[in-house]
């Protein structure tokens, strides 16, 4: 699985109540919060990786670091379960912006912008 599928399958995690309550079931983490949390912040989110800069535009880039942003600023919030944390205004604004930007992030191809910079012809019959 290449980062931007990574990046969705995340964001599909945390756009989904229901999906972060199965996740906290299966893995059964100490500290579901802060596992959600590291997992973005620490394993998908590398803006200065090649592999990141190639796979996403810097209009994508910029969201994403506003979704680091606010999950590193959920780590005031102390809860000890996801029902718990769901419970929460402040993430509950992180699920609404994760569901945002699933709709702006798929898992097609590398984007358009990267290797086209100008749409110009483009779908015109020549």
């Amino acid at each position: 699985m290449n980062i931007r599928q990574s990046v969705r399958e995340y964001l599909d995690l945390l756009s989904q109540p229901s999906r972060q309550l199965e996740y906290e079931a299966r893995v059964a983490l100490a500290n579901s919060h802060g596992e959600l949390v590291s997992w973005f912040c620490n394993d998908l989110f590398r803006p200065k990786s090649p592999e990141f800069l190639e796979a996403f535009t810097e209009n994508e880039i910029k969201h994403l670091a506003r979704l680091y942003g606010l999950l590193i600023e959920s780590g005031r919030l102390r809860t000890t379960s996801v029902t718990d944390l769901l419970r929460e205004p402040e993430w509950r604004r992180i699920a609404r912006y994760a569901h945002e930007l699933v709709a702006t992030i798929d898992t097609g191809c590398k984007p358009y912008a990267r290797h086209y910079p100008s749409a110009e012809g483009f779908g015109r019959n020549r």
